[in-house]
């Protein structure tokens, strides 16, 4: 095992909000319970098998309830990012002075043409910071590699702790399909699941933040340690989903070599496949080849089958539902394994234990 994590960390609070959930409990508990937030999109109508002469046809999607639909670009993005920061940080119980010595990192949306339109950059983490009274914050990073972007963070906020240049790191990506000009970019693209093509996913959106500290931190202020991250693996597909062959699978392959001990096999998966042919065709290569691997595993969780794939909130919506899991059952293991993959062929992976009893 060849993790990146030189020690472990600390998640000791979470924020999030979904299509099924207004905070991150309500989130984790539908996803768990296996409610599903798909409705019909208002007006948005996705290509027929044949644009020129039949109308569209209705969008299954997963949209935030309290969101109006006509929102779009980077105020929809605020309208997700703000309710879960406001919670992440109400739970994370701190004091004013800790957030000088914290940082924000974000990952946001895959640059593709309609999100580099949207500025994000520029406006969206000055009015983030502003609207949730965390301009104080030291540090802010952004990260645009859509679903591997949180667990990359994750990675850099170890390197800022055991460093000393941060006591407290938070993790939050946010991202939404629903915005107008993108459902159209990605329906044309033959990515959203339509009656014109079954091997696509359903839109989602969602925000969704963690707070990391160095366990010995953590312990000082008294903070409840919820779950902990153990390990860390990161890898690169040679045959990425925007290319022409199927994956070879060998960038998951080494990313879950990396976090799962040699002497375990992962018992509990959670994972973002998204109903894409290509996802479930590298997860089938995986489970031949790492046979020992998962041989054991006794559940495979992926939450875009209640919340619709949810791009860069992929990570932190994986972290919570382990963490949530672990605090509210006494069946499931005590750790899970959990990878997430980009479309541009990164493969990200980590093990989350629960907090001691």
């Amino acid at each position: 095992m060849t993790s990146t994590l030189t020690q472990p960390l600390s998640i000791t609070a979470m924020g999030a909000v979904s299509a099924v959930g207004a905070t991150a409990h309500q989130t984790c508990a539908s996803i768990r319970a296996g409610l599903a937030g798909f409705v019909e999109h208002p007006f948005f109508e996705s290509l027929s098998h044949d644009p020129e002469w039949e109308p569209g046809e209705p969008l299954l999607a997963a949209a935030y309830p309290p969101l109006d639909p006509f929102v779009e670009g980077g105020d929809r993005l605020l309208e997700l990012a703000v309710p879960a920061l406001i919670e992440l940080g109400r739970n994370a119980e701190l004091r004013r002075t800790d957030l000088e010595s914290s940082a924000l990192l974000l990952a946001l949306p895959t640059l593709d043409d309609s999100v580099q339109a949207w500025n994000l950059e520029q406006s969206f983490v000055a009015e983030l910071l502003r609207m949730t009274g965390l301009t104080d914050v030291g540090r802010v990073t952004c990260n645009h590699s859509a679903h591997t972007g949180m667990f990359e963070l994750v990675n850099e906020a170890q390197d800022l702790l055991n460093s000393g240049q941060c006591q407290i790191c938070f993790v939050l990506g946010v991202d939404s399909y629903l915005s107008p000009d993108r459902m159209a970019l990605w329906d044309e693209d033959w990515r959203l699941r339509s009656e014109r093509n079954s091997d696509g996913f359903i839109p989602g959106e969602a925000a969704s933040g963690i707070l990391l500290e160095l366990p010995t931190h953590a312990q000082a202020r008294s903070a409840e340690i919820l779950s902990t991250v153990t390990a860390l693996g990161f890898g690169v597909e040679s045959s990425p989903l925007t290319g022409e062959e199927s994956s070879s699978g060998a960038g998951l392959c080494e990313v879950l070599r990396d976090v799962v001990p040699p002497d375990e096999s992962a018992r509990w998966v959670c994972c973002d496949l998204n109903g894409e042919s290509y996802r479930a065709f590298e997860w089938g290569l995986v489970q031949v080849r790492l046979a020992a691997v998962v041989e054991g595993m006794r559940l495979l969780h992926h939450p875009a089958d209640c919340i619709g794939d949810v791009g860069a909130a992929s990570g932190g919506i994986l972290m919570s539902h382990a963490t949530h899991g672990f605090a509210r059952s006494d069946t499931l293991p005590s750790n899970a394994i959990l990878w997430t993959s980009a479309d541009d062929g990164k493969r990200a992976a980590m093990r989350i234990t629960a907090a001691p009893v």
